[in-house]
């Protein structure tokens, strides 16, 4: 049985809602029978959850209660085109390797990284997910099945308003989120700040049989286990925006994300030779990590009303990762008496680097009913991984000199493209071209001082698009 509930609790203020008062003051009935002007009329309206636009589907997740009462890596499962498997990977249109970005930003984080990350998330601090099949000139080319980018909420209401949001979820384990937010502005200035916690718990149990026959013996493998996951998640986000003019904005962004797993699973295999048990091993697979992440973004965006935007974008992003594996077994024999023991220790403590500084210009020709868009990119990503490995040795651990190894990693990327778009009555069509040059270097070291020099390489690649769509209205 599961039980769930969400707990929503919204907090909103505005500092000019205090100069209105609580009641009408009197008029006659001369007075009231006059003609009555109106100082300001508001139409609102309200966008469907999904949009269908010309290159991409747009998820309105903010427009839909259902949707935004769960997690992020919850509206993902259900959106159209989009599946999980069981391992968590992210498929859009059955193809692997999607491009998962957020507010138009790769999120550099490994597939199991990235779903707890989504998992953390509320989707009530998220305004869009834009699902885009034909990625164009514009985005990097990373993967092929596609981007997913999701866009953060922003509030434009002016003032000071914040909500907080709990979930709670019990099962065979309680499962629970919470996040909260806060948002200041006025004519100049736009401040906010956000926190994300959540802490799960999962067992999964399992069994597989195998049946081998060698020369005639049968021999039968039964294996059980029970998989205890566990984990907690803290993230947070702080920012500022300043309007220096209607056209020119500043901005600054910091990211940040704090998260830990224990994954403990014990396990027995039970050996049968043709139906009579013989031998069994008991094992411990025991498995902790800790990984953090933070983003620091300063851009600059100009937008006018005829229809020119320029944004550049300046981020720095640092990923460290420690993780711990211990494997322990112990052999038996048909009395359950120990007859021997096997361990292995590995410890990886990773750390990854990324500077990245981007300028893209958008122009609207309203005469063609075309747009013209052009940018330029450069990134770099640092890596270096330390693993040490260690083997159990009649009575010590020993280093294990075959996996051991220091390595690091150089990658430097510089990007450019242009992309032009048109609609001509019922066709809109997109063209467009990127240019990316990679330099690469990488180095590995063991414990028998052998280096492995990766040679340094360099390519250059032109990646174009074409995009026809046909719509009816």
């Amino acid at each position: 049985m599961k039980i769930s509930f969400t707990i929503l609790l919204s907090i909103f203020w505005l500092g000019t809602m205090a100069q209105q008062k609580d009641s009408l003051p009197k008029k006659d009935t001369a007075s009231f029978n006059k003609t009555q002007k109106l100082g300001e009329v508001v139409v609102q309206s309200k966008k469907p959850f999904i949009e269908i636009q010309v290159d991409k589907m747009v998820l309105n997740v903010q427009n839909d209660i259902v949707a935004s009462g769960g997690t992020l890596f919850e509206v993902l499962q259900k959106a159209p085109g989009v599946s999980i498997t069981n391992d968590e990977t992210i498929n859009l249109a059955g193809k692997v390797g999607v491009n998962i970005l957020i507010d138009g930003r790769p999120t550099q984080l490994s597939e199991k990284d990235l779903a707890n990350y989504l998992k953390a998330t509320p989707a009530s601090v998220v305004d869009k997910v834009e699902i885009i099949m034909n990625p164009s000139a514009k985005y990097p080319a990373q993967g092929n099945a596609g981007i997913i980018n999701i866009r953060m909420k922003k509030s434009i209401v002016k003032g000071t308003n914040g909500t907080v949001s709990s979930s709670y979820t019990q099962s065979d384990h309680p499962n629970y989120n919470f996040s909260g937010n806060i948002n200041h502005r006025n004519n100049k200035w736009n401040l906010f700040a956000n926190i994300t916690a959540r802490r799960s718990r999962q067992n999964t149990s399992g069994a597989i049989n195998r049946f081998v026959n060698s020369n005639g013996i049968d021999k039968t493998f039964e294996n059980k286990t029970v998989d205890q996951d566990a984990s907690k998640n803290i993230g947070y986000t702080a920012g500022a925006d300043f309007y220096l003019n209607r056209q020119s904005t500043f901005g600054f962004i910091l990211k940040g994300n704090e998260y830990w797993s224990k994954l403990y699973t014990p396990g027995v295999t039970l050996i049968k030779t043709n139906n009579t048990p013989d031998s069994s091993l008991n094992t411990i697979n025991d498995n902790r990590q800790r990984t953090s992440r933070y983003n620091i973004n300063f851009n600059y965006k100009y937008e006018d009303t005829l229809g020119a935007e320029f944004n550049v974008d300046a981020d720095y992003s640092r990923y460290k990762n420690n993780s711990n594996g211990f494997v322990t077994t112990d052999l038996l024999n048909n009395r359950h008496i120990k007859y021997g023991y096997t361990a292995n220790d590995q410890d990886v403590l990773t750390g990854i680097n990324i500077y990245s500084i981007k300028a893209d210009l958008a122009k609207q020709i309203k005469k063609m009913n075309a747009k013209l868009e052009a940018g330029l990119k450069w990134n770099v990503i640092q890596t270096n991984n330390d693993l040490d490995a260690f083997i159990w040795n009649v009575n010590r651990f020993k280093a294990d000199t075959g996996r051991t190894n220091m390595f690091t990693y150089t990658e430097t990327n510089y990007a450019a493209y242009a992309s032009f778009s048109q609609k001509i009555k019922k066709l809109e069509y997109q063209i467009g071209l990127r240019a990316e040059q990679s330099v690469i270097k990488g180095n590995s070291i063991d414990l028998r001082n052998s280096k492995l020099n990766y040679p340094d390489t360099s390519y250059l690649n032109f990646f174009p698009s074409v995009f026809f769509p046909l719509y009816h209205k």
